[in-house]
């Protein structure tokens, strides 16, 4: 790859493409983590960098607990999905934020024609 890596436009483009696909997915990691007893459901961070856990007895619930969790879920979802496309309409048109060579510029706009 020479290096090169996707900028924040790739990205963007790609969930706002795929947005139904990837709530889906989100809401099933989710529900697969709380499942496996990794999250207790109260705090989930996709890019796994944080997960809070407590496993005393005064943090233990019943399962009608976990499934409002659930549901809260993908409440939030949505919301961080709209923050996003909210981001991506005000930078719309400010271009990439990443220089590539000519080269590969020229590249990378054959290979969509191809």
């Amino acid at each position: 790859m020479g290096g090169l890596k996707p900028d924040h436009k790739t990205i963007a483009e790609y969930r706002r493409k795929n947005k139904r696909a990837l709530k889906k997915a989100l809401k099933q990691c989710a529900g697969l983590c709380i499942h496996l007893d990794l999250i207790a459901g109260n705090a989930l961070f996709v890019d796994g960098a944080k997960v809070r856990a407590n496993a005393s007895r005064s943090k233990t619930h019943d399962r009608g607990y976990y499934e409002q969790q659930i549901s809260g879920i993908g409440g939030r979802i949505e919301q961080l999905l709209e923050e996003c496309e909210k981001v991506d309409q005000e930078e719309e048109g400010e271009g990439s934020w990443v220089a590539m060579d000519k080269g590969l510029a020229n590249e990378s706009r054959l290979k969509g024609k191809i």
